[in-house]
């Protein structure tokens, strides 16, 4: 494989893992007129494909027309060893992970950006009682999803 396709692939799968997926425009809100989200993480599983050969399984339910069924399909599209991390109704929410124990917090917002600064905000809180040799970046964003 000659060095650009090897750059190329590296730079898709980063972009993959950190893109936000853009919902349908056809979403049927549920009775109460809302739209809900869920946001499930599970097991650290293997994937050579990115550094450090290792990334947290997660799965993402968006435009549901209530909580259960949202949190159904994320545990869903999650696969194995989940749990559900955040819901929110209507606006986004975001997983932010730090790089070296993979801890995670979660944020909400009206806007995708303004989700992601909630869980960075949220993990940087958390990281700053984590002993130094333990918290060493970068740190990321796992996955952000809005409703709508």
């Amino acid at each position: 494989m000659s060095l650009l396709w090897k750059a190329f692939a590296v730079g898709i799968t980063s972009a993959a893992l950190m893109s936000v997926a853009v919902p349908s425009a056809g979403a049927e809100r549920g009775p109460d007129g809302q739209l809900y989200g869920a946001i499930a993480t599970g097991e650290l599983v293997t994937d050579p494909s990115i550094p450090g050969g290792k990334r947290m399984n997660w799965g993402v339910a968006w435009n549901q027309p209530d909580q259960a069924s949202a949190e159904q399909q994320a545990i869903q599209d999650c696969s194995y060893g989940c749990r559900v991390m955040v819901t929110w109704t209507d606006g986004c929410a975001s997983v932010a992970e730090s790089a070296v124990h993979l801890h995670q917090k979660t944020g909400v917002g009206a806007t995708a950006e303004e989700a992601e600064q909630n869980a960075w905000a949220n993990l940087d809180e958390h990281m700053a009682r984590i002993p130094p040799q333990y918290n060493k970046g970068p740190h990321h964003i796992l996955v952000t999803q809005c409703n709508g």
